[in-house]
């Protein structure tokens, strides 16, 4: 392993010459002590707990959601992510219009995409 420093006597340091000495230090010792305590955390809830759980929130989330009237919800697997997209015309339509400070939509394509997959689910 190469480091950007050469020696460090008391009196002074030594740096490598160029390009060596541009090339980084110590590695991110905190972060990777910060992501085994993460990693001891889950381990300890236990993965299997952690996905019923968020399975749970997914599964009342999407019926309050299917109560919402003109909204879609895209993508119905059983075993998707805790994630539940949805659009609604209301909302593409208020997406598209332009705020009395903006020359252009906000999003034009995500309007477009989300007005396409309202439309196409009916």
């Amino acid at each position: 392993m190469r480091f950007a420093i050469a020696d460090v006597p008391f009196e002074k340091t030594i740096y490598q010459a160029p390009p060596l000495r541009f090339e980084v230090g110590t590695g991110n010792i905190a972060d990777a002590v910060g992501l085994g305590a993460a990693i001891d955390y889950l381990d300890r809830i236990g993965m299997a707990n952690i996905a019923s759980y968020e399975h749970g929130l997914l599964d009342t989330a999407t019926q309050g959601l299917l109560d919402v009237p003109g909204l879609t919800i895209i993508g119905t697997a059983k075993e998707k992510a805790g994630v539940s997209p949805s659009c609604s015309m209301a909302a593409a339509a208020r997406m598209s219009a332009p705020s009395s400070t903006e020359k252009a939509p906000r999003s034009a394509l995500a309007t477009i995409a989300c007005s396409r997959s309202c439309a196409g689910s009916r």
